[in-house]
């Protein structure tokens, strides 16, 4: 039985190797074998930049904090495998808020590791009333930022189907604004792994705001994550 490797780029515009059979022969090389496509393939997507909130209360006012995670690595199995890393052999998504320190000190150095870089937008202070008003406002600065670094793929915490179509409207003024339509959107939740990364920027970005652990966000700091939180108000 043999292996044939054959790269086929038609499906979706991905570079795929399938392999057939049990041991290597040159590239476009026939043998006997098994004529069955098995699913082990590398694919490269585009650079991505996961956009994620959080609402921590800082000062006796509430922050509303937009952070738009960029993914330098391209390959998309990569991302998964590191994402599952994370939470090793359980099956339970990773969520921040309901994870300890060990948990999320694999999710900074994952981030860390993979050379993500992320842009943060606080609207502060934001009244409860206010929240979509600041989440809006701070999309708009959040997103050209992501842009600017490469990114051609949004990938946006979803809130659901009601306030996601709000979101629609922000992301296509964004990208209208900058006369940009050449990317892509679209709205997960927790159930795609590499959304983790977005909350867990998130999640060190808000214990940061609140003094409760500042320590993650530090370590994103001097990992080259993080860059300095950019501040907005008056939604």
């Amino acid at each position: 039985m043999v292996i044939h490797v054959k790269r086929d780029e038609s499906i979706f515009g991905l570079a795929q190797v399938f392999l057939l059979g049990a041991h290597y022969v040159k590239e476009d090389d026939w043998a006997d074998s098994i004529n069955v496509r098995l699913p082990v393939w590398r694919s490269v997507c585009a650079m991505r930049a996961l956009i994620d909130e959080t609402v921590p209360l800082v000062g006796g006012h509430h922050a509303y904090v937009v952070v738009a995670t960029l993914l330098i690595e391209t390959d998309a199995i990569v991302v998964e495998d590191s994402a599952l890393s994370i939470i090793g052999e359980r099956k339970k998504a990773f969520h921040w808020i309901d994870e300890g320190a060990n948990v999320r000190q694999r999710a900074i150095t994952c981030l860390i590791e993979l050379g993500a870089c992320a842009h943060v937008v606080v609207h502060h202070p934001t009244g409860r009333k206010r929240q979509q008003q600041a989440r809006e406002a701070a999309l708009r600065v959040a997103i050209p930022k992501a842009l600017e670094d490469g990114a051609t793929e949004l990938m946006i915490e979803s809130r659901g189907a009601d306030l996601d179509v709000r979101d629609r409207v922000a992301v296509i003024g964004a990208l209208s604004a900058l006369k940009r339509d050449d990317v892509h959107y679209s709205w997960h939740d927790k159930s795609r792994p590499e959304m983790w990364f977005a909350d867990a920027a998130c999640g060190a970005m808000a214990t940061y705001l609140t003094g409760a652990e500042p320590w993650w966000y530090e370590q994103l700091v001097e990992g080259g994550v993080f860059a300095g939180p950019i501040y907005i108000k008056d939604a």
